[in-house]
């Protein structure tokens, strides 16, 4: 535990700094230089800050403190990632190769990020290409150090085109199965009957191997079979529409992607919290730049000294920053 008198020193020193802050590593450095000085001395060796340049408050230099604080804070909440790699962003902080220590930590992010969308997804995504995909995944977060931003840029790439591919998917077969009960429900009597019930049943056919190619084959084409699904839809459709031209049957409204809504108010909220209006599509560096100033700010390790329900409060408030940093970062859905 830090006294009394070396909490409020710190706090001074990081306050006349503008830093809300105050990165684990300087804790770790306090332990061995009781002072808070010398321990923020000690920081600034280890990570290549230039003491005398941050004394005049150069504003380049403390530009560079800024960023520095904002790699150890985005570094320390990539727990999945393995020691070495942590190590080497360490050593490009010591070499004052930050932007590079930034492009790795930005990387390893990206690719975390995807790692926890692909889990919360479970196994709502049914190809079987998504589970190698997972697989490399594990590998890539336990230790990226071969892992490029177009990697990472790759990764994100083909993440979406899943989830794409699967609401997609899903939207084509719910289509088709109200279409189908559509059919059954207001079946036309006179004789149309026999020809319809052969049409429908081809239908059914076309549906029930498609669907079942997609969903066990590793060879699969996933986009066309997609897109044969859909052709059926329209056919099916259409067929539909002659049916109720000619004959007087219950009214039908084709079913909606029912997730699209729920994707946009996901969205909404995560920008409402950054900051971002609705109209807005943010960069990836604004998104970064938005992230650390409130994630430093309601970063648990701040306020060690509030009571426990109000630090839960803020580890609450710090959980959701990151997941709505990562549901800005696969950027804006379409609007409803």
């Amino acid at each position: 535990m830090l006294l009394e008198a070396q909490r409020r020193a710190t706090h001074v020193l990081f306050h006349k700094l503008r830093l809300d802050w105050i990165p684990p590593d300087y804790f770790r450095l306090l332990r061995a230089f009781p002072d808070p000085v010398e321990a923020f001395e000690q920081l600034a060796l280890q990570f290549g800050l230039k003491l005398p340049l941050l004394r005049q408050r150069d504003l380049t230099e403390t530009a560079i403190l800024h960023q520095c604080l904002g790699i150890l804070l985005e570094l320390g909440e990539l727990d999945k990632l393995s020691d070495a790699y942590k190590e080497r962003v360490r050593d490009e902080l010591r070499s004052r190769e930050y932007d590079t220590a930034e492009a790795l930590v930005d990387t390893a992010r990206t690719v975390a990020a995807i790692m926890n969308q692909a889990v919360s997804l479970g196994s709502n995504i049914i190809f079987p290409a998504y589970v190698t995909f997972l697989n490399e995944l594990v590998s890539f977060v336990a230790d990226p150090s071969d892992l490029t931003a177009d990697d990472a840029a790759e990764a994100r790439q083909a993440m979406n085109g899943f989830t794409d591919m699967q609401q997609r998917f899903d939207a084509v077969i719910a289509g088709l199965e109200a279409e189908l009960a559509w059919m059954a429900g207001n079946w036309p009597d006179d004789d149309w009957g026999r020809e319809h019930e052969l049409l429908r049943d081809g239908f059914i056919l076309i549906k029930e191997e498609t669907e079942a190619e997609l969903r066990g084959s590793t060879e699969a084409d996933v986009a066309a079979g997609l897109t044969s699904l859909d052709e059926v839809l329209q056919d099916l459709l259409g067929f539909i529409e002659e049916i109720r031209a000619n004959h007087k049957g219950a009214g039908y409204s084709s079913p909606t992607d029912s997730k699209a809504a729920e994707r946009w108010q996901e969205w909404r909220s995560s920008a409402t919290l950054f900051g971002f209006k609705e109209d807005e599509e943010p960069a990836a560096g604004e998104i970064k730049k938005w992230y650390r100033m409130l994630a430093m700010s309601w970063h648990p390790d701040r306020h060690m000294d509030k009571s426990t329900a109000v630090r839960r409060q803020y580890e609450e408030k710090f959980k959701q920053l990151g997941l709505a940093r990562e549901i800005l970062d696969r950027g804006k859905p379409p609007k409803p």
